[in-house]
């Protein structure tokens, strides 16, 4: 089912139709809270013919994040996609990398993948990806590889069709439509830090990612005064960005909702407040009843 006011920013290539592909997500996550925007990878979903969402906590290990750390994060997004499951009355499978990255299956998959990035003579590229300060590192490719070869395995194991994720991911992205893995790519609405001058992208899951000039994320499970003062800041995009994401969820559970032409006529003070208004009725007043009802 297409959602109203669609959460897919564009496709590569352009025009792949969704509802007859199966997709997955890949996501991370962090033991500081989980970001409203979760919200909108959750239901991107809903454009797909089948979905998945895999949960990248090996990726967490590479990383060298403590492994409480990753527990308590990993915890806590299992709980929140399923207080989202029961609010949404929808189920996409919801797959942890660490349960099939450790098998004999993935580690062929993933010495295949090495050895066709070597044959196109793409290893530079695939550096390229990683931050500057870690290329001279020993297991400086040992993030991309992997990325890419979590792809090819859904796509052997699950019949994965589209890679669907933020547009900051693009860069890995390039490099498998260079390789001809047989996966189309979706890229979900960009997310934006508020309190900001200048609309600031921020990566949807990561929940201390706050732009360049460090402004602020809404957590699904803040006190709702606190929300509810940062949605006041703006900037006018980060307003838009979440009211078209409260629109899709008002549409989903029978609220309210405004079209993409009445979201692009608001601005300033009436924006914010029916950004303010829409955010709080529609996703975190009835997400929070769910998880105190323990559903």
């Amino acid at each position: 089912m297409v959602v109203f006011g669609s959460l897919i920013g564009r496709t590569e290539p352009e025009g792949v139709c969704l509802d007859e592909r199966i997709g997955f997500l890949g996501m991370g996550f962090g033991h500081q809270g989980v970001p409203i925007d979760v919200v909108g990878l959750f239901l991107a979903g809903l454009e797909a013919k089948e979905y998945s969402i895999l949960l990248v906590d090996e990726f967490l290990r590479f990383n060298k994040i403590p492994e409480e750390n990753i527990a308590a994060g990993l915890n806590r997004i299992k709980t929140t996609l399923e207080g989202l499951k029961f609010l949404y009355s929808y189920e996409p499978e919801i797959l942890t990398s660490s349960e099939f990255m450790k098998s004999r299956e993935y580690g062929d998959v993933l010495k295949e993948v090495k050895e066709q990035i070597e044959e196109a003579e793409l290893m530079d590229k695939l550096l390229q990806t990683v931050p500057e300060k870690f290329r001279k590192t020993e297991d400086a490719l040992k993030y991309p590889l992997n990325e890419i070869a979590c792809v090819e395995f859904l796509r052997r194991t699950k019949d994965v069709e589209v890679k669907i994720g933020p547009s900051k991911e693009k860069d890995y992205d390039e490099i498998m439509l260079e390789l001809g893995l047989g996966i189309d790519f979706a890229y979900v609405i960009d997310a934006y830090a508020f309190g900001t001058k200048e609309p600031e992208q921020v990566i949807h899951y990561i929940p201390t990612h706050r732009g360049k000039t460090n402004g602020q994320r809404i957590f699904l499970d803040e006190p709702i005064y606190t929300a509810e003062a940062k949605l006041l800041l703006g900037p006018e995009k980060a307003s838009k960005y979440l009211l078209r994401l409260s629109s899709v969820v008002g549409y989903r559970l029978g609220k309210d909702y405004l079209t993409q032409e009445e979201i692009n006529n608001l601005h300033g003070k009436k924006l914010k407040k029916k950004a303010k208004n829409f955010v709080l009725e529609n996703i975190l007043k009835p997400y929070k009843e769910i998880v105190q009802n323990g559903h």
